[in-house]
């Protein structure tokens, strides 16, 4: 991205997340999550959180995937209805309809 003159943006940042989730890196997405936008300046924004998410219910995690959920909420990031159903999803798989009707 450099070499081209792309500028970091929430939206590029995104591309990269999703790149990690389709290759099955998953435990990349978090740590990417945690330093790109310091070190180029952005916010991630519902889309990036919707990918973290999703890595983590991917790798069999919904509770860490309820942490980032809080963290939305106290970031004043909106919520949206695709990352409520992926982590209930990801709670019902691994058989915890306790914890997704919470």
């Amino acid at each position: 991205m450099d070499d081209l003159g792309t500028p970091r943006s929430a939206t590029s940042f995104n591309v990269l997340l999703s790149a990690c989730v389709q290759s099955k890196l998953y435990d990349r997405v978090a740590q990417l999550f945690d330093e790109i936008p310091v070190k180029y300046g952005f916010l991630p924004d519902k889309v990036s959180y919707g990918i973290l998410i999703r890595s983590y219910c991917e790798m069999g995690s919904p509770e860490m995937a309820m942490e980032r959920l809080k963290e939305m909420e106290e970031k004043g990031v909106e919520i949206t209805i695709v990352t409520l159903t992926t982590i209930l999803h990801s709670f019902y798989k691994k058989g915890k309809s306790d914890e997704a009707e919470k």
